[in-house]
Formats: C-alpha cells, sequence, structure tokens
C-alpha cells in the first residue's frame, strides 16, 4: 500500500517541472521578430550592511559603495535604489522577521493566513505562514509566458528552500525550484543531443525529450492517486500533449542562441551550499541562454540556504566562532570580523556582474541581451543585524522598457508595492498597484 506521504511526494515532483512546461502557442507570426522584454530575479538572503552597501551621491552623481564595487564595469547599467521598505512584512503581527520579509519580498502581502475571505487583514499573531498572493515574477511569467515554452526557469542555488519560500503562483501555492543545473539543462535543452547538430535542431530535440519525461512521470504517479488527483494529472498532461502537437511551429533559433553546456566538478553536490559558485555559474550560462533562444522570458536565481553557506570558494573564515552565517549577520557588526561579512556579501556583487557581463556579451536583434532584459537583485530584509523591514538593498540593470540607468535613486518614503507598480509601468503595463493595496502606496517613478 502507498502511503498518502509517498503519493504527494511523487505528485509533487511532478508538479515541480510544470511551471517549465506550460502550453506553447504558435509563434510562426513571430518568428523573425526580437523578442519582448525578459526579467531575471535573483535573490540573495539575510539583508545588507548599510554603511557599506549605500552608494554616496544620488542621481548620475554618485560613487558605489564597497559591497557594490565589483559592479564598476556595469555602474552605467544600473539603477542603484536605497529607501524603500516593506510595510507589509510589518503587517504581519509576532511574526517570525525571516518569514514575514521572505513571504511578502516579492508578493507584498501578509501572510494568506492573515487574510479573510474579503482580504481585509487580520491580525492573528501567526509566526509564521504561506504566501498571500501572486510574487512579482509569476505575474510576469503570466504576462509574457503564454507563448513560451517555459514559463518561467526557477533556479534554487543550494539547500533546499525549505520554509524560506518566496515566489508564488498564488495564494498558498509556492513556485517549485529546480537545484540542479544538470537537471535544468535536460529540461531546457536536452541532455542526449548528438554533438555537432544545429542549435534548432537541437532545442526541437531538447522540447521532445522533455516532453517524454514529463508524460512518463504523469504516466507512473497516474496509477497511484486518487480520481481527483488523476483528473488534475490528466488536465495537465493534456496541456503537454497539445505542446508536442505544436512543436513544428517553432521558427529559427535567434541569431544570439547557442546551445550551452553544463560542466561541475567531481563531487558537486546541488544541494549543498559550499557548491554555491558551481551552481550559480552553470544556472546563469542556462538562463541567459533561454532567454538568446526564446524559450522564457522570466528566470529567478534563488539562493535558498538563508541561514548556513559558509562561502569555502572564498577562503574566508566563515562563520568564524559564529555557529552560523545567520548568527554572524547578527553579532559580528563592530568586531573584526566585519570586514569577512562584507567579503561575503561582495561575492553576491561579483556574481551579479557575471550575469551582466553574459547579458552584455550575447548579441540580440542590433543590440545585446542586456538591451532588453530587466535584472533585479534584491534581498528581504535591510539592516540584517536589525532585521529590519526598512531600506532593502535595491538593483535594477538592462534596459528593459527604456530604462534609464547609471543612477543612484534615493526612494526613502517609497513602499516595495509602490515600486513594483513602478516597474510594471516601465516596463508599459498600466497598473496602479501591486500586492496588498493598503500597504502598496505611490508608485515609484523609474
Amino acid at each position: 500500500m502507498i502511503s498518502r506521504r509517498r503519493v504527494l511526494r511523487g505528485v509533487g515532483r511532478v508538479a515541480v517541472a510544470l511551471p517549465w512546461l506550460d502550453v506553447l502557442a504558435p509563434r510562426s507570426a513571430r518568428a523573425q521578430a526580437r523578442p519582448g522584454p525578459a526579467y531575471i530575479q535573483m535573490f540573495v538572503p539575510q539583508g545588507t550592511r548599510h554603511s557599506a552597501w549605500t552608494p554616496t551621491g544620488s542621481g548620475r552623481d554618485f560613487t558605489l559603495s564597497p559591497i557594490l564595487q565589483p559592479l564598476a564595469a556595469h555602474r552605467g547599467d544600473l539603477v542603484v535604489i536605497s529607501g524603500v521598505a516593506n510595510t507589509v512584512a510589518g503587517l504581519n503581527v509576532g511574526a517570525n522577521a525571516h518569514g514575514a520579509a521572505a513571504r511578502s519580498v516579492f508578493t507584498c502581502m501578509p501572510f494568506a493566513e492573515n487574510l479573510a475571505d474579503d482580504g481585509a487583514l487580520i491580525e492573528s499573531g501567526l509566526t509564521d505562514g504561506q504566501g498571500g498572493g501572486t510574487s512579482f515574477d509569476q505575474l510576469l511569467a503570466a504576462r509574457f509566458g503564454d507563448d513560451m515554452p517555459y514559463r518561467s526557469l526557477d533556479c534554487g542555488i543550494g539547500e533546499d528552500s525549505g520554509d524560506y519560500q518566496v515566489s508564488f503562483v498564488g495564494a498558498r501555492d509556492p513556485v517549485g525550484q529546480e537545484h540542479d543545473p544538470r537537471a535544468a539543462f535536460d529540461r531546457i535543452f536536452g541532455g542526449n543531443t548528438a554533438e555537432g547538430s544545429s542549435t534548432i535542431a537541437r532545442l526541437h530535440a531538447a522540447r521532445g525529450s522533455v516532453l517524454d519525461t514529463v508524460l512518463y512521470d504523469f504516466d507512473r504517479v497516474r496509477t497511484r492517486v486518487g480520481a481527483e488527483d488523476r483528473q488534475r494529472l490528466d488536465a495537465h498532461a493534456e496541456k503537454i500533449r497539445e505542446l508536442e502537437r505544436r512543436l513544428t511551429r517553432l521558427g529559427d533559433a535567434p541569431p544570439g542562441c547557442i546551445v550551452p553546456s553544463v560542466v561541475v566538478p567531481p563531487g558537486y553536490d546541488p544541494l549543498h551550499s559550499d557548491f554555491d559558485d558551481v551552481g550559480l555559474t552553470a544556472f546563469i550560462d542556462l538562463v541567459v541562454m533561454a532567454i538568446a533562444c526564446d524559450l522564457t522570458r522570466v528566470a529567478t536565481l534563488h539562493f535558498t540556504n538563508a541561514y548556513d553557506p559558509r562561502f569555502p570558494f572564498l577562503g574566508l573564515d566563515l562563520p568564524a566562532g559564529y555557529g552560523s552565517w545567520h548568527t554572524m549577520i547578527h553579532d559580528a557588526p563592530g568586531t573584526a570580523d566585519e570586514a569577512t561579512v562584507i567579503a561575503a556579501m561582495q561575492w553576491y556583487s561579483a556574481m551579479l556582474a557575471v550575469l551582466l557581463d553574459r547579458l552584455a556579451d550575447t548579441p540580440d536583434g542590433e543590440g545585446t541581451l542586456l538591451d532588453r532584459v530587466l535584472v533585479l537583485c534584491i534581498s528581504e530584509l535591510g539592516d540584517g543585524k536589525l532585521h529590519s523591514f526598512t531600506e532593502l538593498p535595491i538593483v535594477l540593470a538592462g534596459r528593459a522598457g527604456g530604462l534609464d540607468t547609471g543612477r543612484h535613486l534615493d526612494a526613502a518614503g517609497h513602499d516595495l508595492g509602490g515600486f513594483y507598480t513602478g516597474v510594471l509601468q516601465r516596463l508599459g503595463f498600466d497598473d496602479e498597484t501591486f500586492g496588498f493595496a493598503p500597504a502598496s502606496g505611490a508608485p515609484l517613478v523609474l
């Protein structure tokens, strides 16, 4: 007899793959047109050190801070935004600060459990809860992704996110993430294609390989669930078969589209944060090429081990005598170990620079991918020591929507919901609020 826990685990494995394989609409009409804007979201947990993160100066007359210094080569591609607050996180009265901030950093919604049926706030005093609405990345995935082979590519770097979920399809519906870049490659590009075959032929073969694998998983799980779950699986399987029927309508691969490779060292463990540098580098290559090949227009790169990454690849003494990275964030300020914390935070900026390098080096139409991609890098907290919900560290990069870059924008007085509304308006949408409307605030003009 199959236990409920085992069945749910099997169903969950299939469900994790679904965001990568939504129905593909006909693309022949736009095969030769330059693809539309794309969005990449990088999430770095545990906040920052304002004294070492906030640039000096404002507007175009600004100097990058020590933490942001690794981005110096891309200064003209950035909008560094300081002062934005996540008011919604504080509406979860009595909640653990990490949970309240993580669930709201991309949804701008209180816990689902703190919302009445009519959407009104319930001050329940919960210590933790589920996301209360659709996260920003998934909103864009819905708007950009209806005619994409992959609605969004959701990549987790390090240990499984566990209770630190930040992206949600809807209330109480967290997004499944792929943690192994090798598995992501197999899903996106196909791992068994012949060497020397053309890019477009490999893409066709890859999509067919993905469909075969997912449908096989459906068939295996279907025999072990009840009637209601079978109906749900059958509905998803029909979407997959519809995608299969439409594959022949794909146009030629865009000029910058090159099928990447994934190379990892012996002993690589995608669920161990000691390999975060390897995993992130591989995921960056996959995400950039997936966008270049117009396979998706939304991707997320989320560091999922919020509490105890060790950064061995940096050669630093972490977490020193503090027990964990989380504890070090709390206790190191004012000590000689603060320099070690800053060095680790600089690494995140350096990896953001690697992503921007890849985008800038990839041809796209008459420019590069950086011209039509918007990159967001953000943390759920402001000051990591204080667990503050104010002055979140936000970096935008790229020129999607005609973003005016090369600036430091002091956005004190604006809320996170207003920031996302401003991004939506910059991308050409007419939204007036995002997330929990009473706390969204005025749109931030970008």
